[in-house]
């Protein structure tokens, strides 16, 4: 589990993998935020960065997210 300061922006990442080789996504990741304790959507349908890294997506967890005191489940979906 990763830990995130209360109002800040964090960076999520993602690493995809095909026959344990890196690959990209064949289309967009989106991501989405769930309130883990609760099960109720923090946020959907966000885009995520491919960063420059082969399989790698990014996806920043701005204070719209981390503005209260709450565990985040992140899902990403290709």
């Amino acid at each position: 589990m990763h830990q995130i300061v209360r109002g800040t922006t964090e960076l999520a990442s993602y690493i995809i993998y095909s026959n344990g080789q890196l690959t990209n996504a064949d289309g967009d990741v989106t991501v989405s935020v769930t309130d883990a304790d609760y099960n109720t959507v923090v946020g959907s349908g966000g885009i995520a960065f491919n960063d420059p890294d082969l399989g790698k997506y990014t996806f920043d967890l701005d204070p719209s997210y981390t503005s209260l005191s709450r565990v985040l489940r992140v899902q990403w979906d290709y």
